[in-house]
């Protein structure tokens, strides 16, 4: 027997999932300071486009085999315990390879495996703390938040190179891998302090068997696939993220590289480009975030995507050791992306069902996961072969031309269409959700996931 819950988020939940909001920051700010000082030593160490290809592959593999599944965790289990249980296992891992550098010398292994061993961590944590938010914020504030969430994390990422390459000129590395044990400490304490409502959906009985287990895995993960069937656009927009993840992935596996090895420069000036690209993504952040509405929604992700690989492509032609140029580029890359993402984060979430939204995260980082995998693998390799300038602008180019095929021969369009303030709740006959939208297509109403 099933039993449902329909209750709209109030400002108490509102409230608490800003606490749990400001807990997850802080904890991200620790990882991603821990994170430059890793890849930076990966990079100067190994001097190696190929082991930083490994590298990368070897934290996306996670998602691409685990998603789906930690998916349907999220929605079948408390989203409490599930982020509870990833974060506390994470600082673990981290905490292990203190202990082990500390017995013996740091070695490329071992920031590798520890990378991986993370990443399957953060593949479960990811869809429970993204569907959380469609529990405790209304739906008149999502859009604002998801604006303002990529405002904070821009200036956190914006910090963190500036941090890390400070913490980097007086401690050793398993030193700096404690920021990331403090900062969990900060997380689980605001994780402890607030009440997450329980998923919509609510599993009253044990499946018995190991079978029925998964014959309950595969139906909740199709019912996640038609859902997205469902909504017109929605899947257009699925394959155009793919899209420019695979031909993102050489500029996110090599820019270490191409700063280091191509052009001479070192953690300070890498730290630098780094300021500079969340300087970009602060801005269109303060934009997304004092938009209240978009029109013509799929019209501005493509011009999004087309500029982050002009930026790129621009990136390519700097003159040897002129970081000025490169850091026009870099601004270019990322001013547009934050509006990119706050639609595309809004439009998941007012059009899919809350009791199918963690199942849902989870299909799109696993599609994403994948593009993601294929390119990591490919761009060590071609880098080696083709140089990583010309890799640039290949994919660059080619990224471009497929996005403009896509919208203009796919259905991406339709997603003009969806009012994303007007979507509302309705009942079907046998009481389970079905989301209308006040816009009609062909005669009928869009039905959301």
């Amino acid at each position: 027997m099933e039993t449902r819950d329909y209750k709209q988020p109030t400002i108490k939940n509102y409230h608490h999932y800003l606490i749990f909001w400001a807990g997850q920051r802080l904890s991200y700010l620790g990882s991603e300071i821990v994170q430059f000082a890793l890849i930076w030593w990966l990079t100067e160490t190994s001097q190696s486009a190929t082991i930083l290809s490994i590298g990368m592959f070897i934290t996306i593999l996670p998602r691409v085999l685990l998603s789906s599944f930690a998916g349907v965790i999220a929605d079948k289990f408390d989203r409490k315990k599930v982020v509870a249980i990833a974060d506390g296992l994470q600082a673990l891992t981290t905490l292990t390879l203190i202990l082990l550098i500390w017995i013996q010398n740091i070695a490329i292994w071992l920031v590798l495996s520890f990378n991986g061993i993370r990443a399957i961590f953060q593949t479960f944590h990811d869809p429970a703390t993204n569907a959380v938010a469609s529990t405790m914020v209304p739906k008149s504030k999502l859009s604002r938040i998801n604006g303002m969430n990529q405002l904070v994390r821009s200036i956190i990422d914006m910090l963190c190179p500036i941090i890390a390459v400070l913490l980097m000129s007086f401690l050793p590395i398993h030193s700096i891998l404690w920021v990331d044990i403090i900062t969990f400490g900060i997380a689980i304490t605001t994780l402890l302090m607030i009440t997450i409502p329980k998923n919509p959906k609510v599993i009253s009985e044990q499946l018995e068997t190991e079978q029925s287990i998964k014959t309950s895995f595969k139906g909740e993960l199709m019912e996640g696939i038609h859902a997205i069937e469902s909504v017109k656009g929605l899947s257009a927009m699925f394959i155009l993220v793919a899209c420019t993840n695979l031909f993102l992935s050489p500029f996110n596996v090599l820019s270490t590289f191409f700063v280091n090895v191509i052009h001479g420069g070192n953690e300070v000036n890498m730290a630098i480009l780094s300021v500079v690209f969340q300087v970009g993504l602060i801005l269109g952040a303060l934009v997304s975030s004092l938009k209240k509405e978009w029109k013509k929604k799929a019209l501005v992700m493509v011009i999004s995507v087309i500029a982050v690989f002009s930026g790129i492509i621009f990136m390519a032609f700097t003159p040897e050791g002129n970081f000025y140029w490169m850091s026009v580029g870099g601004f270019i890359v990322t001013f547009l992306l934050p509006m990119f993402q706050t639609l595309l984060v809004t439009i998941m979430q007012t059009t899919v069902p809350r009791e199918k939204m963690g199942r849902i995260f989870g299909i799109f980082s696993t599609v994403n996961s994948a593009t993601m995998l294929l390119g990591y693998v490919a761009s060590g390799p071609l880098a080696d072969l083709i140089g990583v300038v010309p890799l640039y602008i290949v994919s660059s180019l080619i990224a471009i031309g497929f996005v403009l095929l896509l919208y203009f021969f796919s259905n991406l369009r339709e997603l003009d269409k969806l009012d994303l303030k007007s979507h509302k709740v309705e009942k079907s006959d046998d009481d389970a959700p079905v989301f209308v939208s006040s816009q009609i297509l062909e005669d009928k109403p869009i039905e959301s996931q």
